[in-house]
């Protein structure tokens, strides 16, 4: 490079009435010099725009040998990263073909599962609706079985119940006394319908008695057709049947040393009994704190003035101090 020359410039009286003076002017380029080390012989060259005020130690360069390591290093990660890149991006895409691929079999195959799974759906659902159909129907048919089968009930109960209104007991029988307070009664079970067990209308059929609705005791079929008889035995509100003692005599211990004490009693209103050894045998007497029980009686009839009504029971109990 040509250096510069400087060119000095006079100043120049301004115009005007006022004079303002002028700073020197910089220095040239060529005025200064340094010191060039390329130079053996020392000799010194001008200073340039690009020459540093400070000159440059010779161990600031890096040896020749250090810069090919460093260039050659780069170009061989450069050189296997492009080797690298090439080589794997038709890998990846190959990769990522057999992805997709993977992804559309299974997409299929999840479609097809799912067509036949909403197939399958369908199907149920449809036995499903023709099965409701068809409870529903069998329902609606059942009610109107069961409602003609409740108005035909009906109509044979009414039918039943009218043809048994016209069962009657008739020609009641007052019989004799059987047990204390208990007399017998029996009466024929009449217009029993064809179709009705005569037996079991008997016992269910009931009777007024003493101001009471009583059953049978037992029903007999005699063998007539449409005919049972009934017997009952009516232990309540009949006085007739309960006849009393007159008196009870102690007679003490009889015989002596047997430990036993004998009592008598006179069996009086005998009324309609059949059987005076029945009634009197079917009756308990009382005599103080001593209970005479029904059953363990001797019963004797007497006849004589001094026998009385004549029939008498007579028990022995148990008495230590005879």
């Amino acid at each position: 490079m040509t250096p510069r020359t400087h060119r000095s410039h006079r100043p120049q009286q301004p115009s005007g009435s006022s004079f303002y003076p002028q700073s020197p002017p910089p220095p040239s380029y060529t005025s200064c010099t340094s010191y060039d080390p390329r130079h053996q012989d020392g000799r010194a060259t001008p200073a340039q725009e690009q020459t540093p005020l400070l000159p440059k130690r010779q161990n600031d360069d890096p040896p020749i040998d250090l810069r090919h390591k460093v260039f050659w290093l780069v170009v061989g990660a450069l050189f296997f990263v492009i080797l690298g890149y090439t080589i794997q991006t038709p890998l990846d895409s190959y990769y990522r073909q057999m992805t997709r691929e993977t992804w559309k079999k299974e997409i299929r195959m999840h479609l097809r599962e799912e067509r036949k799974t909403r197939e399958a759906w369908r199907l149920e659902q449809t036995t499903h609706e023709h099965w409701v159909e068809g409870a529903q129907a069998e329902k609606s048919q059942w009610e109107e079985d069961r409602r003609r089968r409740d108005e035909q009930d009906q109509r044979d109960r009414e039918e039943h119940e009218r043809r048994r209104s016209e069962i009657q007991w008739q020609g009641l029988n007052r019989g004799r006394c059987i047990r204390y307070g208990t007399r017998e009664y029996t009466s024929i079970l009449a217009n029993v319908p064809l179709g009705f067990n005569a037996v079991e209308e008997c016992a269910n059929k009931e009777h007024w008695f003493n101001g009471r609705d009583v059953r049978p005791s037992s029903c007999e079929d005699p063998g007539t057709c449409g005919s049972v008889v009934g017997r009952w035995e009516i232990d309540f509100n009949e006085p007739d049947c309960r006849p009393s003692w007159n008196q009870i005599v102690n007679k003490g211990c009889w015989p002596y040393g047997s430990k036993k004490r004998r009592y008598d009693a006179e069996l009086v209103n005998i009324g309609e009994w059949e059987s005076w050894n029945e009634v009197c045998s079917s009756m308990s007497a009382q005599y103080g704190h001593v209970l005479l029980p029904a059953g363990q009686s001797r019963c004797t009839q007497c006849r004589g003035k001094k026998c009385g009504s004549g029939y008498w029971a007579t028990w022995e109990m148990q008495d230590d101090s005879c």
